[in-house]
Formats: structure tokens, sequence, C-alpha cells
């Protein structure tokens, strides 16, 4: 690749990004994120994922998902946070908060009351990581480089009606870690 392919290749998916962000309200579709930056479906989730490491639809699941916990903690209406976020109803908002957070929309809006959160460090390919999971999956994962207390506190100030239990996380990391599983998805 030359450096005026890499160049056009680095603009179109900063394009689709924009696009992608200034649209999730929307929930644009892949052929509509294709359509804004002159390209081929194949071609953009190819050049996507290679220049972003995740999948348009992931991009947008992400930045769908952070709103939508923003607003979870500010309304009591789940049918008004998933409208909000630019869902279609509830069932969707349940779908996206299980599968990115490992939580449900009712558990999240209220700040893990009830909820128990497993939690420890674990050794990865990037790294030490503090993990937290719950019956459904991993809920936190945040990479220690010096004070794991720090990270610990950040978890805690997160879910502040959870109950923590201290456990063995590398087990966790070893079966399910999402760094290896979902990087390119």
């Amino acid at each position: 690749m030359n450096l005026n392919e890499t160049e056009r290749h680095y603009d179109v998916v900063k394009r689709a990004i924009e696009f992608i962000r200034d649209n999730t309200l929307n929930q644009p579709s892949l052929a509509e994120v294709a359509e804004s930056v002159h390209m081929s479906e194949y071609h953009l989730q190819r050049l996507f994922v290679q220049w972003a490491g995740i999948s348009p639809k992931r991009f947008m699941q992400s930045l769908t998902k952070q709103h939508a916990m923003q607003m979870l903690r500010q309304s009591d209406s789940l049918l008004d946070v998933a409208h909000e976020v630019g869902l279609s109803g509830t069932g969707r908002l349940h779908d996206l908060m299980v599968t990115c957070e490992a939580m449900t929309p009712g558990e999240i809006q209220s700040l893990g009351d009830k909820l128990v959160i497993e939690y420890g460090v674990a050794v990865t390919p990037f790294g030490q990581a503090l993990i937290g999971w719950t019956k459904r999956g991993i809920c936190y994962l945040q990479f220690v480089d010096q004070d794991i207390k720090l990270k610990e506190t950040h978890l805690r100030e997160q879910w502040p009606l959870a109950s923590f239990q201290l456990s063995d996380a590398q087990f966790i990391a070893d079966k399910d870690i999402p760094i290896r599983k979902r990087a390119y998805t």
C-alpha cells in the first residue's frame, strides 16, 4: 500500500466514523454509511475493521450503549431511554445492555442494587487487568498500570449499590476475555 492509498483509506474510515457518530440516533445501516463515503458495503466493512479493529456496527453499538448508560441513570422510563438513543423499543435496549455490559437496563438504573459483581486481577495479552463480571458475563475491564486500588475504587463507584466479591479473574480471562474474541468482530 502506498502513501496516497494509506491516506485515502484513513480519510474514508475517518469520514465513516464521523457519519456514524453524527447519525447514531438514526441507527444508520451499513449501506447508508457506505453511501456516505462513496464505497461499497463490502469494501467499507473490510477497510473499517482493518483500520479501527471493529466493525461499523460494533462501533455504532458502542456509541449507542454509552448514550444509553448515561440516560438510564437519569430516566425512570426504559421506553424513553430506548427511543432517546435511537432504538425501536425496550427489547432492543435490553439486548444491547446485556450484550455490551452483562447487565439489564433495570440493573443499570438501580446502580447495581441486588447485583453481585465478582472481580479480580488477571494477566491478559496486553498486561494485567482488573475484571468485573456478573452471572451474564464481563461488565468491567480496566488495564492496571500501577495502582490496582484506584481501578477497584472506580469499579465500586460505577456500581455503588452492588455487592462485590473478590474472585479468581484468571479463570474468566482465560475462558472469555473479550480482547481475543471480540477485537475483530
